[in-house]
């Protein structure tokens, strides 16, 4: 267990409400991310070696293991399990994953995707 998350649920009691709700939606996001993982991506003898691996290593893993996955199926199915559990609707459908972006960190974009990003660019741009 994350040692800030370890802490975190320690002193889940002095929380305001609102850090109790992150936390349990936080706690929840986790347990769905690893239910479809389990149910889509990897087998249960894949999965903790994959949760143990190093950043690089568990990127190829993840890389071959979602191969021949729809990633966009997924995020909203994950979507759709925490809006349940947490009793809300749906937080994003696929028409929303856009909004997602801004949480990305540039280097972990494949180059496939830059590359195809680049050709629609040049399609679309006016002055080009």
């Amino acid at each position: 267990m994350r040692l800030l998350h370890y802490l975190e649920i320690r002193n889940f009691k002095h929380f305001g409400d609102r850090q109790r709700i992150e936390l349990a939606a936080a706690d929840a996001a986790d347990e769905i991310l690893d239910e479809l993982i389990l149910e889509r991506v990897f087998d249960e003898r894949q999965f903790p070696a994959w949760k143990r691996a190093d950043a690089e290593t568990a990127q190829v893993l993840w890389d071959t293991g979602t191969a021949g996955l729809k990633l966009s199926d997924f995020a909203e199915e994950f979507f759709r399990r925490l809006g349940q559990r947490l009793g809300h609707p749906m937080l994003l459908r696929k028409s929303d994953l856009y909004r997602l972006i801004r949480n990305v960190t540039p280097a972990a974009i494949p180059p496939e995707v830059a590359t195809k990003l680049d050709l629609m660019h040049a399609l679309f741009d006016p002055g080009g």
